[in-house]
């Protein structure tokens, strides 16, 4: 874990360095905290290393905005994994994050500060145990999908709400267009395979055919 941190900070270190490259091994961080098969506790320590490595990186110039994100990104994942009222307070710290990544930029990403939030606000309780809101949750969604229609990410998170709400036939085209998207990295790659999932699922509450063999084929 040390190293990987130190990586993660001398990728930081010189403006050079600071944009693509870094933003990339917070995503492929991300991606292994999230879909790899570590136990919880060094799950939780890769992404509290993550974490400080984009805030480091919201230091840099034209930076913040997508490294906001991204650190909010990593904290609702830790949320996740810890859960109980120290969850709860990472999930408000994570809203805050998503807040701020929005007001500088809203389309940093590809509305992934948006799409974050959005799904954020459908996944917690509402008044007044939380904040959750499904009309805020819509919202935000359909936001992110104004920023990228294509996004693999935004139309998966738009299906899950659509899910949550018992929408499955508006679900499943939203799912058809994600699986269109191309899939780059391990986090992409992770996502398309909770895309195919969820549309086997939704074809299944829908009485439809299904080849998740497929789809899963296509890249």
């Amino acid at each position: 874990m040390q190293r990987l941190l130190i990586a993660l900070l001398l990728a930081l270190a010189t403006p050079a360095a600071a944009d693509p490259a870094a933003l990339a091994r917070l995503e492929s961080g991300w991606a292994g905290a999230n879909y790899g098969k570590a136990s919880d506790a060094e799950r939780i320590a890769q992404l509290d290393e993550l974490i400080a490595a984009a805030r480091a990186l919201a230091a840099q110039p034209g930076q913040r905005a997508t490294a906001t994100a991204w650190e909010g990104m990593l904290l609702m994942t830790k949320a996740g994994i810890v859960r109980g009222l120290s969850g709860f307070r990472l999930v408000q710290e994570a809203r805050g994050r998503f807040d701020a990544s929005i007001a500088l930029d809203p389309r940093a990403a590809g509305g992934l500060a948006l799409r974050q939030l959005g799904t954020l606000y459908w996944q917690v309780p509402g008044f007044p145990i939380a904040f959750g809101s499904k009309k805020k949750a819509e919202a935000l969604l359909t936001r992110a999908l104004a920023v990228d229609r294509a996004s693999l990410g935004n139309n998966l998170a738009m299906a899950d709400f659509l899910v949550e709400t018992k929408r499955n036939a508006e679900a499943e085209a939203f799912l058809t267009t994600a699986l269109r998207a191309p899939a780059h990295g391990a986090a992409e790659l992770g996502l398309r395979g909770e895309a195919v999932a969820q549309l086997g699922r939704v074809r299944g509450a829908l009485g439809k055919p299904w080849n998740g063999a497929e789809v899963a084929q296509r890249k």
